[in-house]
């Protein structure tokens, strides 16, 4: 009995020992070794609030309040910092005098990346030495100790949870934040000369989408590099495979991905059809902080149509090269008002985008049996979103054109050519029509108005009777030419000129992006119809010109429903011109009575003009 009283004395006092030992064993006399080492490792201050021994449930460390501060260049707060952590070390190898860590578990975890406003993050200088303070000398950081930091970092399974990432981007006029919530981490079989198994999983804000990471790297090396890296990544629906190595502080990756579909992506902008990136293809590399991308290679499908996408991305820059042999606007991913499909072939198009704008560059296209090119320009940061473009477009097919577009009554067919230099504010219509303002040049040759006749409306304006050609309800024309000012909506028309067997035209005008018409033209009528009308219409001998009839009209409404009327105004001038010049013939000389018999024949020689 008393051997088992004995043995059950000892049994309570080894308990009172593993219970009291902690208290009595004070780990922080060790922060002085190990923190100068790791502060000078990260170029950090480091901070640890409490550091104690463990022997239940295993034998290990618990660690709270570990705190690395910030680079005082982005902010005086913390960068990283965690609630606790438990490192758990195995018994044997400690009873032979080595240890082996088995478990880290840590709880609570959060890292800050920032962007200042030079465009730099926070995470560019971590390890990076500055230059020693006067007076102050340097940590000595001995290789052998590093060797040892890394030795006791070596460890059987490590446990992240409850963690959090913060991206703050303070670069441009409207400061950004993204995180990474309730992350878990689960790290197997780390250690030098190892490759460890990684699980990371965690929700990423403000779009709160799932986020998942599972693969490998290795073998660990006691410079950090990592020899080969492999790695399944899938951000909600959209599942990428990421490949490389870490060497020499250089990460060279390949990302591969057979297809990612923008609703699977809530953070890209909506579409009313989504797209589809397939097969895609990207080598990059981290350098400094800063992310390359040497290669980039893709398909977007557009129903038949496929775009293939080659590009890349260097110092923050991406260039894109874009071809399709054949587009349809019904697949495209956004609306177009269109009465018809239009398609365009042979498309080209170099897209380059910063984050303080986007550009178009060398875009061409056939279409409607003809070509079109332009440039533009978006700035970005600024709302509305101002643009500049330059078009150039040569043997457009006018009619099929503006059948696909829709333009009511009266329709243009011909080939086209036109020169535009715009510049704006807002991708909306309304503000995109209300501040658009640009200068340009129209050429059109070999076409025709329909559902409109000039020479037709000229006439009946002069109640002339004599004609028995059947003018029909078209303009048939061989060139109209026009210079074009857009501003405000309005499209101004001026130095037109147009040539028909029939006649000639002139004027000025505008007309509205909503389809209004105010156009003063001046339509001169071959020597034939004019001989044809001027005897069977009084007032038109008040209205030639070098023997052609000119007749001044003015057409208001819309293109859907026009309106024609005599410009009175110009009729007065072209009349009060003639009166002129007549009496200033016939008055050289003449005394009073002559004067008033003089003038009674000037106004019937005006009329029988």
């Amino acid at each position: 009995m008393k051997k088992v009283f004995v043995l059950l004395g000892a049994l309570v006092l080894l308990l009172l020992i593993v219970i009291l030992l902690p208290f009595f064993i004070d780990l922080n006399a060790y922060q002085a070794r190990y923190l100068p080492i790791i502060e000078e490792s990260l170029n950090r201050k480091v901070t640890v609030k409490d550091l104690r021994l463990t022997l239940l449930p295993r034998i290990g460390v618990h660690i709270s309040g570990f705190t690395i501060m910030d680079d005082p260049l982005f902010s005086t707060g913390p960068f990283a910092r965690l609630g606790s952590l438990d490192l758990g070390v195995k018994l044997r190898p400690l009873l032979s005098g080595r240890v082996e860590i088995d478990e880290i578990i840590v709880r609570d975890p959060a890292i800050t990346v920032i962007k200042n406003s030079l465009g730099l993050l926070n995470v560019s200088t971590l390890g990076k030495k500055t230059s020693p303070q006067p007076g102050k000398s340097p940590v000595p950081s001995p290789g052998s100790e590093q060797l040892q930091m890394w030795s006791l970092l070596a460890v059987d399974r490590l446990a992240v949870s409850d963690g959090q990432v913060d991206y703050r981007d303070r670069s441009s006029a409207k400061p950004a934040e993204y995180s990474l919530d309730k992350v878990r981490v689960l790290l197997q079989g780390v250690g030098l000369g190892l490759t460890p198994v990684i699980h990371i999983s965690g929700t990423l804000q403000p779009w709160n989408l799932p986020v998942k990471v599972d693969g490998t790297l290795g073998p660990l090396q006691e410079n950090l590099d990592i020899g080969v890296f492999a790695f399944d990544v899938l951000l909600g629906k959209a599942f990428a495979d990421i490949k490389g190595n870490a060497v020499g502080g250089n990460v060279l990756f390949t990302v591969s991905s057979p297809k990612i579909t923008t609703t699977d992506l809530p953070f890209l902008p909506s579409l009313s059809n989504p797209l589809q990136f397939k097969d895609l293809h990207m080598i990059g590399e981290v350098k400094d902080a800063s992310v390359n991308i040497g290669a980039l290679d893709l398909l977007i499908p557009l129903g038949k149509d496929i775009i293939t996408v080659g590009g890349s991305v260097i110092g923050g820059k991406m260039k894109l090269k874009l071809t399709a042999p054949v587009i349809t606007t019904t697949e495209l991913p956004f609306g177009l008002s269109l009465t018809r499909p239009i398609e365009g072939t042979n498309l080209v198009a170099l897209v380059e985008l910063k984050e303080s704008y986007a550009r178009l560059q060398n875009f061409s296209a056939d279409l409607f049996g003809g070509q079109i090119k332009g440039d533009g320009e978006v700035r970005m940061g600024a709302a509305p979103v101002p643009f500049t473009a330059k078009v150039a477009i040569e043997g457009l097919q006018l009619g099929s054109l503006l059948e696909a577009v829709g333009t009511g009554r009266v329709s243009v067919r011909g080939t086209g050519s036109a020169e535009l230099e715009m510049h704006g504010k807002g991708l909306a219509l309304p503000e995109f029509t209300a501040q658009l303002e640009g200068t340009g040049r129209l050429f059109i040759k070999d076409g025709k108005l329909e559902g409109i006749n000039l020479l037709k409306e000229a006439t009946a304006l002069l109640n002339a009777i004599g004609i028995t050609k059947d003018l029909g309800n078209e303009t048939v024309f061989s060139v109209i030419e026009s210079d074009l000012i857009i501003r405000h909506g309005v499209v101004l028309i001026k130095h037109l000129i147009g040539n028909s067997p029939d006649f000639d035209v002139a004027g000025n005008g505008t007309i509205g992006f909503d389809k209004t018409l105010d156009l003063k033209l001046s339509v001169t009528l071959s020597e034939a119809l004019t001989q044809s009308i001027v005897g069977s219409s009084p007032v038109a001998k008040a209205m030639m010109t070098q023997g052609r009839l000119a007749v001044p009209m003015v057409i208001t409404g819309t293109t859907q429903v026009p309106q024609y009327a005599l410009d009175t105004r110009a009729l007065g001038r072209k009349v009060q011109e003639q009166v002129t010049e007549i009496l200033g013939e016939v008055l050289k000389g003449q005394s009073g009575e002559d004067i008033l018999r003089q003038g009674e024949k000037t106004l019937k020689k005006l009329l029988e003009q």
